[in-house]
């Protein structure tokens, strides 16, 4: 998933609880269960890392990522205007929301860390459904259809 949805999840999240551990905990174990629904997902880069990349590719693929952050970041005040959770706690929501797709960036830094090739490889196996053909307009409809779903649950409140 793009990282709105795991940003966006995550502080959903912890606008529910108060509890940093099950902020962390669930904000974590929400990135793994979202990713095996069908989803778009941006460039995969070489296994052997990242100094294998095309650069100019890689380039263009890291500005879609900032621009999702950013939107995603900018979703969160939107929480925090609905629901005037603690900042802080959804700050921490998002941030673990992202927090294994950060351990997979890292591998792609350093590739011959055995966590993180672990992480990666367990990471990979998640995106189970990710191998079978699903048309472009319904993987990006079930990313639309999680964020659209989590506001409808804030505002049902």
């Amino acid at each position: 998933m793009i990282l709105i949805c795991h940003l966006v999840i995550g502080a959903i999240i912890a606008s529910q609880t108060t509890s940093i551990f099950w902020i962390v905990f669930l904000a974590i174990v929400s990135h793994y269960i979202l990713d095996t629904i069908p989803h778009i997902e941006y460039m995969s880069l070489p296994a052997e890392g990242i100094r294998e990349a095309n650069w100019l590719r890689l380039a263009f693929e890291t500005s879609k990522v900032l621009a999702d952050a950013i939107i995603g970041v900018a979703l969160i005040f939107t929480i925090w205007r609905i629901t005037l959770s603690n900042p802080t706690n959804l700050a921490l929501g998002g941030f673990f929301g992202i927090f294994p797709d950060i351990l997979t960036g890292l591998f792609f830094i350093f590739p011959n860390s055995k966590i993180l090739k672990k992480h990666r490889a367990f990471h990979e196996k998640v995106h189970f459904l990710q191998k079978k053909k699903y048309p472009l307009y319904f993987r990006i409809f079930t990313q639309v259809a999680v964020v659209l779903l989590g506001f409808i649950f804030l505002t049902q409140r």
